[in-house]
């Protein structure tokens, strides 16, 4: 929690020199600059002031808690001098939904968050829950660092996710200016998970009434809850994926649904890749 801060009350003699001339003349007396042992207002580097409740700081490490609704946490070194219960370097928990980079929230599954990376977060009174069991950086222990809970966890957005963004919104509103709510339409989702397939997906009214896969296999009823069975659907996870470090996209010039799309998270890892392509979308046909 964060400490209140200790206010001291100190008599002063002040003595007065009396000297001939206008009163005018004399110079005012500067305030006494303020002081405290919180980074209420602390510099960052690029000189700007943060507001008191914002905090910048550099990550160390980040985990994710053991129970649901599994909030993220991170170690982080604060800027500036600045100290949270007498500790330069704090644990932080975040709602998953607090989480972004830049202006823009976005799920942490959007941009991979590296060790090292310059955040700011805003303080929030409310008592952090139970500490995560473990961290991901290799043997790592953060036991004596004061814990804390935050929200609007913000770190700068990687290269070309603005240009995504943008498009990706751009294309989704000449999706929703069109007003087809009832359609049918095939999607081969290539993706390492259970989901790998080929659909044949209904939509009536904006709501998926049908969804089978090509080959007749059964979809598992949970997996299924995961597969964006819309267009909707589908725009709400390729936002979520803008600021992966690969992005291509073509779409519909017409309607404005995705018509392809190939997203890489990490560069450098495996598996992690998704493959979408819609064919055959004929509205008004669920």
């Amino acid at each position: 929690m964060l400490r209140g801060r200790r206010c001291f009350v100190t008599l002063a003699i002040t003595l007065i020199v009396v000297a001939c001339g206008d009163a005018d003349d004399a110079p005012a007396a500067a305030p006494p600059a303020p002081t405290s042992s919180l980074p209420g207002s602390a510099p960052t580097a690029t000189g700007t002031t943060l507001p008191r409740s914002v905090f910048e700081g550099v990550t160390v490490a980040q985990s994710q808690a053991d129970k649901p609704p599994h909030e993220w946490w991170w170690v982080i070194d604060l800027a500036g001098g600045a100290t949270i219960d007498g500790s330069g370097r704090v644990l932080v928990e975040i709602p998953q939904d607090e989480v972004g980079c830049g202006d823009a929230m976005r799920a942490i599954d959007t941009f991979q968050l590296r060790d090292g990376a310059t955040v700011t977060f805003e303080l929030i009174d409310d008592a952090p829950d139970a500490r995560p069991t473990y961290w991901f950086t290799e043997n790592a222990s953060f036991d004596s660092e004061p814990a804390v809970r935050g929200r609007q966890f913000r770190v700068e957005c990687p290269p070309g996710t603005e240009e995504v963004a943008a498009d990706l919104a751009a294309q989704r509103a000449l999706w929703e200016q069109a007003g087809v709510d009832t359609y049918e339409f095939t999607m081969s989702y290539y993706v390492f998970s259970g989901l790998y397939g080929d659909y044949r997906i209904s939509v009536v009214d904006g709501e998926t009434v049908s969804l089978v896969r090509e080959d007749g296999s059964e979809l598992d009823s949970m997996l299924a809850e995961e597969l964006p069975g819309t267009i909707d659907a589908l725009f709400d996870h390729l936002e979520r994926s803008a600021s992966a470090d690969n992005f291509v996209a073509e779409y519909d010039s017409e309607l404005g649904y995705p018509r392809s799309v190939l997203v890489d998270h990490m560069v450098n890892a495996v598996d992690d890749e998704l493959e979408v392509r819609i064919t055959s979308l004929t509205p008004g046909a669920g």
